[in-house]
């Protein structure tokens, strides 16, 4: 069980110090601003804190389920009619579950892992941001009014950021 519960955190860490990054460009290319520890940090404790919320109620819900499937038996009838045979399957995921929130739980509030989730979005967002300056396509490269382009290029990209992100957040 603690091996399933290991591999769940880390699941979660590259799923938050993905979320940072992604903040961090978006932060960086379409609002311009500067690097800020302070609200990086709040805005990973925010992640957290929706990810503790939903693990919570995937607890809350399998306890339910727990209950309906020890009274039912016989055969299920579809992907999630659970019934007594599966309660030890059920029981294994729900206390996962609760480890996973008494983790999430203490990390929230540990400011070595917020440190160190935050460094990796940061060096994440760099090589991104990094690599993309770095490396421009051969006809880019080779074309002389590149150069010229290039603002005007970056402001359609902060307008494909702002679509994206009034449709995703």
């Amino acid at each position: 069980m603690e091996l399933q519960v290991d591999e769940g955190m880390l699941i979660v860490a590259s799923a938050l110090r993905l979320a940072m990054k992604n903040l961090l460009v978006v932060r960086a290319l379409r609002d311009r601003v500067d690097y800020d520890e302070g609200a990086l940090v709040a805005a990973l404790k925010t992640e957290i804190g929706e990810l503790i919320a939903e693990k919570e109620e995937e607890s809350a819900r399998l306890e339910k389920v727990l209950h309906r499937a020890r009274r039912r038996k016989g055969w299920a009838s579809w992907h999630d009619d659970y019934r007594q045979q599966d309660v030890p399957v059920l029981e294994l995921r729900a206390e996962i579950t609760r480890r996973l929130l008494d983790r999430l739980r203490t990390l929230i509030d540990d400011p070595a892992f917020l440190r160190d989730e935050l460094a990796g979005a940061r060096d994440a967002a760099l090589d991104d941001i990094v690599g993309a300056r770095l490396a421009p396509s051969t006809p880019a490269a080779m074309d002389p009014q590149y150069p010229e382009q290039r603002e005007r290029r970056l402001e359609l990209l902060r307008r494909d950021l702002d679509q994206l992100r009034l449709r995703t957040w």
